[in-house]
């Protein structure tokens, strides 16, 4: 019984980023918008747009 209360963690798919690379996304979000951040002239940020932002960007890869 014990053994079928246990809770482990999923092995699952590794992350695509790294835990630097997911605080920089997560500051961009927070800290600025897409314009600022020289993407168009959008005014908030979203799922096509952080795409275009991770395919783009080196450092995020």
């Amino acid at each position: 019984m014990k053994a079928l209360l246990h809770r482990g963690s999923s092995p699952g798919k590794p992350p695509l980023l790294s835990p630097d690379q997911e605080a920089e996304v997560k500051r961009m979000i927070e800290h600025s918008t897409p314009a600022e951040e020289g993407h168009g002239c959008e005014s908030s940020w979203d799922t096509r747009i952080l795409k275009h932002v991770l395919d783009e960007n080196p450092l995020l890869r």
